[in-house]
């Protein structure tokens, strides 16, 4: 499993990237992603990089305490102005289907905070359990399919 191959944050510039991480297994493949998203914050302003700084402390104090079968979502967030920025949830087994259903909640509300309203992200997994990673993939798509359908109901009222 090569991190750097799955995660390309260059795809689309302005998709933020839904990560669904096990950190006991797939950590070290994570960390390697992390420390490339803090070298290019470095180039950024001082607000950039004291946040990425204090996030990525937050998510390797996380994935550190990780115990076999924890998960947690990473959302690395595309602002506008390119910048990346990582945002970790908490550790959840993997049959916390509350704590799944909020994580994808989280970060598609904060997706659209900085995208006027947009969704746009891919989400990626690195866990052996499915049911975690497709159940994050479910959520984040039926929540973009229901507005997709609600603005084209919208545009179709206006017609």
């Amino acid at each position: 499993m090569q991190i750097n191959d799955d995660i390309n944050p260059d795809e689309d510039e302005r998709q933020s990237l839904i990560v669904i991480l096990e950190p006991f297994t797939h950590g070290s493949f994570f960390e390697q992603f992390l420390t490339r998203v803090q070298r290019v914050n470095l180039t950024y302003d001082d607000d950039v990089q004291s946040l990425t700084e204090e996030n990525l402390s937050q998510l390797r104090q996380a994935m550190q305490g990780a115990i076999e079968g924890d998960h947690l979502v990473c959302l690395l967030l595309r602002y506008p102005n390119k910048v990346l920025i990582p945002y970790g949830s908490e550790l959840f087994p993997a049959d916390d289907l509350d704590s799944i259903v909020n994580s994808a909640h989280n970060c598609l509300d904060m997706i659209r905070d900085v995208n006027e309203g947009e969704l746009i992200y891919r989400h990626v997994h690195y866990t052996y359990n499915k049911l975690v990673a497709f159940s994050i993939g479910c959520v984040c798509n039926v929540k973009l399919l229901e507005e997709q359908l609600a603005r084209a109901q919208a545009q179709l009222i206006k017609s």
